[in-house]
């Protein structure tokens, strides 16, 4: 079967936006990409960047041990309830805006990991050295304080969720102790 040439034109045309809905920028491997924005090796935290849906974290990581839920109000019209999730050497912070939420969202503010039990992407977890975290997810710019017990580097793309883009930008700080291995892992996301 033959496609009309208006067919193949829209296909080219439509393509490369169908090719665009998420990835890293310029500055961000692949790998470190995918290591923070979908962070365990088993199911993918964010279905689409930043965007958390609460039964994908139920169904994979349980119900939470405790929570706590502060809400905020950026002005007084703006509500958003901050919730923090608390597992056995996991902590997931995740926000929802209540006066006007966009199909039910909920977005991912920060993770942090300090137990070796969560198979994180790549084959990373706590307690691999930190060399292991630099041949696996590539060059990044990052920096080191406090003697070299901390490293942060970013990690930034961009994301489609519910059709509009934005950039996706995460902050990923490993604590590392004397032997050089990670000891705990904490991320933090923004969004523009």
């Amino acid at each position: 079967m033959r496609l009309p040439y208006s067919s193949i034109a829209l296909f080219v045309l439509l393509a490369p936006a169908a090719l665009l809905a998420e990835g890293p920028d310029e500055e961000t491997t692949q790998k470190a990409f995918e290591f923070a924005f979908m962070i365990f090796d088993d199911f993918r935290i964010t279905p689409e960047v930043g965007v958390v849906y609460e039964p994908i974290l139920f169904e994979h990581l349980g119900i939470p041990e405790r929570t706590d839920k502060v809400e905020e109000y950026g002005d007084p019209t703006s509500k958003v309830i901050r919730e923090t999730m608390y597992y056995d050497g996991l902590e997931i912070l995740i926000s929802r805006a209540v006066d006007a939420p966009p199909s039910g969202w909920t977005w991912l503010e920060n993770v942090r990991i300090s137990d070796p039990k969560y198979a994180l992407r790549h084959g990373l977890r706590v307690g691999k050295t930190i060399d292991e975290f630099k041949e696996t997810l590539g060059p990044w710019s990052g920096t080191r304080s406090n003697g070299d017990s901390k490293v942060s580097f970013y990690s930034g793309g961009y994301g489609e969720p519910g059709g509009v883009t934005h950039g996706a930008h995460a902050t990923v700080t490993l604590l590392i102790d004397d032997k050089g291995l990670v000891t705990s892992i904490n991320i933090s996301y923004w969004a523009d």
